[in-house]
C-alpha cells in the first residue's frame, strides 16, 4: 500500500487539532437515554456513508480545526472512519471516495491513517460542510456502559445498533461490545449515551465470537514522542497531550486533564434551534453540491474546448458566491447549539437558509447557462483549433517541400523558385509567425467572454477573423501545383544529381531515385 508519506501527514496533522470536553455530570452511562431517537438524529447530521471502490463504511465529521488554507483547497469537513475497508483508496492516484448523505452523493479524499493496522483509524477530507462532533471526551468508558453504534448499510442508509461494553483493556484502549451484528463488517462509530464519540467498532483483530472489538478514541491521537502514528494532534486546552492523557476521569469523578478548563453540563439543545441550524447547513451543502456539479461540467467543457483559456470569465462563474457562502458558514458555525431558541435567532437562521438557497439557485442557473452555451463555446474553440492546426500543417508541408527540392538538380530548383505558386507559398511561410501571433491575440481577447450575448458576438467576429487566413487555407492546393514541377525521379551518382533522361534510364553508374 502506498499512502501519503508520513512526513507530509504529520505536517498536516498540525491542522487537525481538537480540545477535550469536560465530563458531563449526573449521567447514568449504564442505561439508555430517554431521548435516544433524538440523540441519534442529532448525531446523524454529522455522519456519512463512505464508498471505497464498492466497500461501504461510515464516518463522521470531527471538530478538527479547518483553516482558511484548507478551505481554499476545498476542505470544509474532516471525517473520521475505519482504515481497514479504505485500504485500496490509499493507493497513489486512488484517494477519491464517494460520500453518501441523504439521497445525494459527494466526493471525498483519503488523507491520514493509523500506522498500526490494529488501531484502525483513518481521516478523509471533503468539500461537504457538516455539523461536527467532539473527537473525544475525557471520561474513561467502563464495563456496563450503554453505547449506540452508527453503521452504513448499502441501499438502506444509516443504521443504529444499541449495545453495551462487555469488557475493556485499559492498557491499550480496546474494548469488546456485546454485539456481533454483520452490518459492522466495515466498522462503525461508537457513541456513549451522552452522544460523545468513544471509539470505532472494528473487525481488525476481532477474535472473540459473538462480540465486536472497539478501538478507543485516544488511539486516533499522535503520540507525543512519535510521528506518523495517528491521525490527530490531540490537545488539552492549548497544550499538546499524549493519547494516555485523554481519558483521565472516571464516572462520577472530577479529575480533569492538565491545561483543560471544566465546563458546566450542556443544556439539551432546543429541537427548534437544531432543526433551524440543520436546515441552514443543508442549504449550504446544497450550494456546495451545485458548485461541485458546475465545476465538474466546466472541467469537462474546458477539455472539449482544447484548454485554450477561452471564456474564462464565463467558466469561473460557478464559484462567484463562494466568499459569501464561506462567510455564511462562519456565522452558522459560531452559533451555540445550546442557545435559547429566540424568535430573533430562528429568524436569523431562516435568513441564512434563504441566502444559501439563493446562492444554490444562482449556481444552478450558471450551470444551466453554461450548458446552453456549450455548443457555441465548443464551436468557437474549434475555429481557433482549425487555424492553429492549419498553420502547423502548412509549416510541416513547407519543410517537406524543402527536403524534396534539396534532392533534385539545381537547374530545376532555380526554375521552381521563380514560379509564382512557389513565391506565394514562400510569402505565406515568411508571415506564419505573424499569423500565429494574431491568433494568440485573438484567443486572449476571447478569455473575457462572460455571458451568452458576448459569446454570440465572439463567434461572429471570429468567423470574420478566420477569413484573413484564406491564403493558409489554400496552401495545400498551391503546394500541389508547385509539386507538379518536381520530376518524379532523378539520377544520382555520388553527390551529383542529374535529370532522368527521356528513356527513363540513368547512365551507367548512376542510380534512379524517387523524389517523393
Amino acid at each position: 500500500m502506498i499512502k501519503k508519506q508520513s512526513v507530509a501527514i504529520v505536517v498536516f496533522f498540525a491542522l487537525l487539532s481538537a480540545s477535550l470536553m469536560s465530563p458531563a455530570t449526573g449521567i447514568d452511562y449504564t442505561t439508555a437515554p430517554s431521548g435516544l431517537t433524538s440523540l441519534q438524529a442529532r448525531l446523524a447530521e454529522s455522519i456519512v456513508g463512505i464508498d471505497c471502490q464498492g466497500k461501504i463504511g461510515v464516518g463522521f465529521a470531527g471538530n478538527f480545526a479547518i483553516t482558511d488554507e484548507l478551505k481554499n483547497s476545498g476542505t470544509y469537513s474532516i471525517l473520521v472512519s475505519n482504515k481497514n475497508y479504505l485500504e485500496k483508496c490509499f493507493y497513489r492516484g486512488q484517494q477519491e471516495v464517494k460520500l453518501y448523505k441523504s439521497t445525494s452523493t459527494y466526493k471525498g479524499e483519503t488523507w491520514g491513517s493509523s500506522a498500526q493496522n490494529s488501531e484502525d483509524f483513518a481521516s478523509l477530507h471533503t468539500v461537504l460542510a457538516l455539523p461536527t462532533q467532539t473527537l473525544y471526551g475525557n471520561t474513561f468508558p467502563e464495563v456496563g456502559w450503554r453505547v449506540t453504534i452508527a453503521a452504513y448499510v448499502p441501499n438502506f442508509g444509516l443504521k443504529w445498533i444499541n449495545s453495551k461494553i462487555y469488557t475493556s483493556n485499559e492498557k491499550d484502549f480496546t474494548f469488546l461490545l456485546e454485539t456481533a451484528d454483520p452490518i459492522l463488517v466495515n466498522g462503525g462509530i461508537v457513541f456513549d449515551n451522552s452522544g460523545t464519540f468513544i471509539g470505532l467498532a472494528t473487525n481488525v483483530n476481532n477474535n472473540v465470537a459473538g462480540y465486536t472489538r472497539m478501538v478507543g478514541a485516544p488511539l486516533q491521537c499522535e503520540p507525543t514522542n512519535q510521528t506518523g502514528q495517528g491521525i490527530t494532534l490531540c490537545n488539552s486546552g492549548n497544550k499538546r497531550v499524549d493519547r494516555t492523557a485523554i481519558w483521565t476521569t472516571r464516572t462520577g469523578g472530577t479529575t480533569t486533564p492538565p491545561g483543560s478548563t471544566p465546563t458546566s453540563t450542556a443544556k439539551p439543545a432546543s429541537t427548534e434551534l437544531t432543526d433551524a441550524i440543520s436546515a441552514a447547513q443543508k442549504a449550504l451543502n446544497a450550494y456546495r453540491a451545485s458548485v461541485a456539479d458546475c465545476n465538474s461540467f466546466t472541467s469537462d467543457l474546458e477539455e472539449s474546448m482544447h484548454n485554450f483559456g477561452i471564456a474564462q470569465s464565463f467558466l469561473e462563474k460557478c464559484n462567484t458566491n463562494d466568499p459569501k457562502a464561506d462567510a455564511l458558514q462562519g456565522k452558522l458555525s459560531a452559533i451555540n447549539k445550546n442557545s435559547a431558541a429566540t424568535s430573533t435567532l430562528i429568524s436569523q437562521l431562516n435568513g441564512y437558509v434563504d441566502q444559501a438557497n439563493t446562492y444554490a439557485e444562482e449556481a444552478d442557473a450558471t450551470n444551466a447557462e453554461l450548458q446552453d452555451a456549450e455548443p457555441e463555446l465548443i464551436a468557437l474553440a474549434d475555429q481557433i483549433l482549425v487555424l492553429t492546426d492549419l498553420l502547423v500543417a502548412n509549416q510541416e508541408s513547407w519543410d517537406s517541400l524543402a527536403n524534396r527540392l534539396a534532392g533534385i538538380p539545381k537547374s530545376i530548383t532555380t526554375m521552381i523558385y521563380k514560379n509564382s505558386n512557389y513565391k506565394k507559398l514562400s510569402s505565406l511561410i515568411a508571415d506564419i509567425e505573424k499569423a500565429q501571433a494574431q491568433i494568440d491575440t485573438k484567443v486572449a481577447s476571447l478569455a473575457n467572454i462572460s455571458n451568452l450575448v458576448q459569446l454570440k458576438s465572439a463567434v461572429s467576429s471570429t468567423r470574420t477573423f478566420t477569413q484573413q487566413f484564406s491564403g493558409y487555407q489554400q496552401f495545400d492546393s498551391i503546394l500541389s501545383l508547385t509539386e507538379k514541377l518536381i520530376p518524379p525521379y532523378v539520377c544520382v551518382k555520388g553527390s551529383v544529381i542529374s535529370v532522368l533522361p527521356k528513356t527513363g534510364k540513368c547512365a551507367k553508374g548512376s542510380a534512379k531515385i524517387s523524389t517523393s
